[in-house]
């Protein structure tokens, strides 16, 4: 049976199904209609015939008068609509968010002679004999001393300083431009504001990298005064934050804000700031000796939580819940792969939950890091099934599946998403570690996903050293030693 509007969903988000990956699922299926039909590349083209059968082969009919059904009740006869489109309206309002107003000052011609005559000697260290970021660095400073008035009309915004960071990262002096860039902070903050969420977070990186990190929280600010301004920034934190076991951050960062991103018009997929903190609110509860009065309280929270966010649909059921413990602290789970569309999410859905336990267990992973990293996993096994198959052994893995997977979904207009996509390999290296352990992969197939990840894994690291200075928290799998090795 196709999965109810209004059932729990089945990513194991905790929200219902309307609320979080329907309108994925949607679009998924209108974009198949109307892409071409050269698929050369994708991940399911790579796999071929190799575990996957078309849905119409195991997927029976669905009623489309139950589906009306479910349609009607929640657009109709529910009650709940005018309500909550009225609740929406008035958090939308309650949560507005500041706008940035970006200002450069007009000078006058004279003025305007200083700041080009500077750029002529700029050029010479900055572009015709390649870039030297100690001499560019030298050169902003002290023109700064000299002509504080015209600092923003340098424009150092629009592309100087991006490129001397991508200079620095190539060097072993990146400190060099840290202490530059809270010098600039300190002493022309109106101007380093304009561009200040990326330059915070080439800051919380350094900061995340060698401490303290009791100095990264000031670096919030820009992002807590304006929440909506820069959204992909945040997230780029926030996915950070998640594949380096610092929940503790996450939280500090979107705690105050994610309402505000949630309800802005300016921001698409505001849901994904409001699930660390829903993940905070119930991880807190999850042990293995839970008890009753915990998922009273769970219950409670979620419930206050959902009220700020009535058309999340956040899940207050008190047997999800239980059901949802369960899963991740039972001892195993059924290792008969299921022949049905539905059988196969609910398999799916068990081993992410089960792997989260795991990973939380047995790799010290603080529980938000941990439901990242498996969520990771299940996205590229559930993949072929947003493809339209259906998936006849569980676990199918290979390096140039994982290639194509990687390109596909971590993509970046320019290159991969480096952070994302190690966190993937990374999640990938345990994963074939508790396949093992579950005794659902011999030592063999273990060995071989741990080569596949970890030959991945030089790859984008050598990329993202490029780009991120936080690629480097992540050079533990380019050096680990596989053993077991058949």
């Amino acid at each position: 049976m196709k999965l109810g509007r209004n059932e729990a969903c089945h990513c194991g988000s905790g929200k219902k199904y309307k609320r979080c990956c329907l309108d994925k699922v949607s679009e998924k299926n209108n974009n198949d209609r109307t892409a071409p039909t050269d698929q050369s590349g994708s991940f399911h083209d790579a796999c071929g015939d190799k575990g996957f059968k078309d849905e119409a082969e195991l997927w029976d009919n669905e009623s489309s008068e139950e589906e009306y059904s479910a349609e009607s009740r929640d657009t109709d006869h529910d009650g709940n609509s005018t309500e909550e489109d009225f609740r929406t309206e008035h958090f939308s309002k309650l949560y507005s968010c500041k706008k940035f107003v970006e200002y450069i000052p007009e000078i006058s011609q004279e003025e305007q002679s200083i700041v080009d005559e500077w750029w002529t000697r700029f050029k010479t260290v900055y572009f015709k004999k390649g870039i030297d970021p100690i001499r560019c660095l030298e050169l902003i400073k002290d023109f700064c001393h000299k002509n504080q008035k015209l600092v923003p009309n340098l424009y150092l915004h629009e592309e100087a300083l991006f490129e001397i960071q991508s200079a620095f990262l190539q060097t072993d002096q990146y400190s060099v431009f840290i202490d530059f860039l809270k010098w600039f902070r300190n002493h022309f903050f109106d101007t380093y504001s304009i561009c200040g969420m990326f330059y915070d977070t080439y800051l919380v990186e350094y900061y995340l990298v060698h401490g303290p990190e009791e100095e990264i929280h000031q670096y919030f600010s820009l992002f807590h005064e304006y929440p909506d301004r820069d959204p992909d920034q945040v997230m780029r934190l926030v996915e950070l934050f998640k594949a380096t076991n610092h929940s503790e951050l996450l939280v500090s960062l979107l705690r105050n804000i994610y309402l505000h991103l949630y309800y802005s018009a300016n921001v698409f997929g505001g849901s994904a700031f409001v699930i660390p903190i829903m993940q905070d609110t119930y991880f807190k509860y999850c042990k293995k000796d839970y008890s009753a009065q915990d998922i009273d309280s769970l219950c409670e929270d979620t419930k206050a939580l959902s009220e700020k966010v009535p058309s999340l649909g956040i899940i207050v059921d008190r047997a999800f819940w239980e059901n949802h413990f369960q899963d991740i602290f039972s001892k195993g789970f059924s290792h008969q792969f299921p022949s049905t569309k539905n059988g196969v999410k609910d398999y799916y859905r068990k081993v992410y939950k089960h792997f989260t336990g795991y990973l939380h267990e047995n790799k010290n992973m603080q529980w938000i890091t941990a439901d990242y990293y498996a969520s990771l996993v299940c996205d590229y096994l559930k993949r072929p099934l947003t493809d339209g198959k259906i998936i006849k052994r569980p676990f199918q893995f290979s390096k140039n599946n994982l290639d194509h997977y990687i390109a596909r979904t971590f993509q970046e207009i320019i290159g991969i998403k480096s952070i994302p996509s190690m966190a993937f390999l990374e999640a990938l290296w345990y994963f074939a570690e508790y396949l093992e352990q579950e005794k659902l992969f011999t030592l063999e197939e273990k060995f071989n996903l741990k080569k596949s990840c970890q030959e991945l894994f030089k790859t984008v690291y050598a990329l993202g050293k490029k780009n991120r200075y936080a690629t480097c928290l992540f050079n533990n799998l380019a050096s680990s030693k596989i053993e077991d090795t058949p």
